[in-house]
């Protein structure tokens, strides 16, 4: 774990090595809670802890699905990522995890779109747990990789940073409860 230039934030970075945790993992007893167990460690050292899952759904994907609080999942407003979501969804069901600890956001919204407006409208009918805020598709966003920076940093009277502090505020709002 490693400090960062942003106070109250640490990371700990990516490795190659990590290509093979699935498979360490599966080596061990109790092998789809074993994330939990480590989370429990760094309780008392941090308020929030974000685990970034790669897309599939793994055996590393369902330690962090078993360990978290909540599951926070961006969503990309088409077909695609609709399919992907109710699959997620349908995971859950079948693993008897708690689909009511998912939350979704919309994420790289573009509002003049009619794919997007149809998508969200359809996913807010179908219900859950989705937060209001959305976040526009915007060419600051797609930078904070350039600029390794928050989009607040590098564009702080952004519409995008409103967006993601109306989303901070809404997380912050349901984690205390």
């Amino acid at each position: 774990i490693k400090g960062t230039d942003f106070s109250n934030l640490d990371l700990l970075p990516s490795k190659l090595s990590y290509r093979n945790l699935d498979l360490a993992l599966d080596a061990l007893k109790n092998s789809k809670k074993r994330l939990k167990q480590i989370f429990r460690e760094l309780e008392d050292d941090y308020d929030y802890l974000f685990m970034d899952c790669p897309p599939g759904i793994s055996l590393i994907s369902e330690n962090v699905f078993n360990a978290a609080d909540i599951i926070i999942v961006p969503l990309i407003p088409t077909t695609l990522s609709e399919l992907t979501y109710e699959k997620l969804l349908s995971f859950f069901k079948k693993n008897d995890i708690q689909t009511n600890k998912i939350y979704t956001f919309f994420s790289m919204v573009e509002s003049r779109r009619t794919l997007h407006q149809e998508t969200m409208d359809k996913i807010i009918q179908e219900g859950g747990n989705i937060f209001k805020s959305q976040i526009p598709y915007r060419s600051d966003v797609e930078k904070m990789g350039i600029h390794r920076e928050p989009v607040p940093v590098t564009s702080p009277n952004s519409d995008s940073t409103l967006a993601y502090k109306k989303l901070w505020n809404e997380i912050k709002a349901i984690s205390n409860h």
